[in-house]
């Protein structure tokens, strides 16, 4: 059980006999209270220094003080305490007043009903402590605007000035040379330049909406740039009563930014520099494949073939790289088309004998995926072209589809087949041996079908590190 301690009241009062009549009528009601009396302002007031009270009862007309000066006094003294006017009639108005002044209530002194006066009591008391409370956490509050770095305002729906912090004081003044006064409205001193941001900002205000935005304050030595975060102030009833502004400075953010992106252009000048040489100095080397093949017997041709077919595969890569913004990652799709196409020009190729069927998902993969994905769909597909149709009719099917772990190629063709004999993992053929060797540097297996025509499926994880 809670022990509800009791109630301490201080009566200020020079009649011995309205003291007794008060006590007396406290008990009625009452029994848990301490009643300390003082009949006179000066002890009264040493009595507050002494002691802490919870309600002074307090007779206007003192021995050393007399009227509005004694409440004065005493309210002064005690700001914190609940205080009751007792009063005779001719000093009814004074007790009118001393309410309007932060009085909790006043009685005329004669019969008094002992129930209204400790509801009085317990009124005042209640009040002040929810005064005392509001007057703590308005300190609070004031105290953490100020101490934080940030610059906080508010304003009623009207745009006028309802709080601020000395963050925000400072930031206003500098730059629009104005002093911030409580109840100013602050668009009216915003310049024109900036009108249609402000219009904005509180056309978003009047529809409740909390939303965020970001200024920068020019001035002649430096740049300030401040997030600022907008949050409606809504009542109990859901009407909009004004907002609250909470402006961050994120000048070094900004600043950091800045660097990251002027380096991150370089970079990108950088690399596309590199790739530029690269193209050149591959179509140098492709242009000397060319030419070399024309003067060399079948065998040799062929040999130079691949290999120029496998620089061509490179050279592509590099080229899409260079096309698009995002150095790290290759369309795909767009990449196989190509190769293929290209791969059909170098061996002559005509429309309607070999058909090419492409399957391809619409996915972007890294540089180190489509460079060997790029030379197995090369040396496939140009051993499907050499060998898998002697009449010159077939068709060579590529398909590349994704799941959320791995990728998975497929290559194949319905011509004649790979020979029976041949060990796809110990063979001569150069091209074979280099499919091998691509497909265990991505880390990838793969399976080899020759039930209708020759069908190599490769899987390998989607996210990857490539093998040496």
């Amino acid at each position: 059980m809670i022990i509800k301690p009791p109630i301490k009241i201080l009566l200020i009062e020079d009649n011995p006999d309205d003291f007794s009549f008060i006590r007396e009528i406290l008990e009625e009601v009452e029994d848990q209270f301490e009643l300390v009396n003082a009949d006179t302002l000066k002890k009264g007031l040493k009595s507050i220094d002494d002691g802490q009270y919870d309600v002074i009862l307090l007779d206007l007309g003192l021995p050393d003080s007399n009227g509005f000066d004694t409440f004065n006094k005493v309210h002064k003294h005690a700001p914190g305490t609940a205080l009751i006017i007792l009063t005779g009639l001719r000093d009814e108005e004074i007790g009118n007043r001393a309410v309007k002044e932060g009085a909790q209530d006043y009685f005329v002194k004669g019969p008094i009903d002992s129930k209204l006066l400790f509801k009085s009591i317990n009124y005042g008391i209640e009040r002040n402590n929810l005064v005392l409370d509001l007057a703590q956490r308005e300190s609070n509050l004031s105290a953490l605007m100020e101490n934080t770095t940030d610059s906080i305002w508010s304003t009623d729906i009207k745009g006028n000035l309802l709080t601020f912090n000395s963050k925000f004081q400072e930031l206003f003044k500098k730059y629009y040379g104005i002093e911030l006064e409580e109840g100013m409205r602050l668009y009216d001193h915003i310049p024109t330049d900036e009108s249609k941001l402000w219009e904005t900002v509180n056309k978003k205000i009047l529809i409740k909406e909390r939303f965020s935005f970001e200024k920068v304050y020019e001035f002649p030595e430096t740049s300030i740039y401040v997030e600022i975060s907008v949050n409606p102030i809504i009542s109990g009833d859901s009407s909009l009563m004004g907002a609250s502004f909470f402006g961050r400075d994120i000048t070094e953010r900004k600043k950091t930014e800045n660097s990251f992106k002027v380096a991150l252009e370089e970079k990108e000048m950088l690399i596309r520099g590199i790739q530029y040489r690269m193209k050149n100095n591959m179509d140098i080397i492709s242009s000397l494949f060319d030419k070399q093949i024309m003067h060399l017997e079948k065998e040799t041709e062929n040999i130079l073939k691949e290999s120029h077919g496998r620089l061509k595969s490179m050279t592509m890569t590099n080229e899409k790289l260079y096309q698009y913004e995002n150095l790290s990652k290759i369309n795909f799709k767009d990449y196989v088309a190509d190769l293929v196409n290209d791969i059909f020009y170098s061996y002559g190729i005509k429309n309607g004998t070999i058909h090419p069927k492409l399957e391809i998902e619409d996915i972007n993969v890294d540089i180190n995926t489509a460079i060997p994905l790029g030379l197995i769909i090369n040396e496939l597909v140009t051993n499907s072209v050499k060998y898998a149709f002697p009449q010159s009719k077939g068709t060579i099917k590529i398909k590349l589809k994704s799941s959320p772990d791995q990728l998975e190629l497929t290559i194949a063709d319905n011509g004649v087949g790979l020979p029976d004999d041949l060990d796809y993992n110990n063979t001569d053929s150069r091209g074979l041996q280099l499919v091998y060797d691509l497909v265990r540097q991505i880390d990838g297996e793969n399976e080899l079908d020759r039930s209708h025509g020759t069908q190599f499926k490769i899987t390998f994880k989607s996210t990857r590190k490539i093998k040496y």
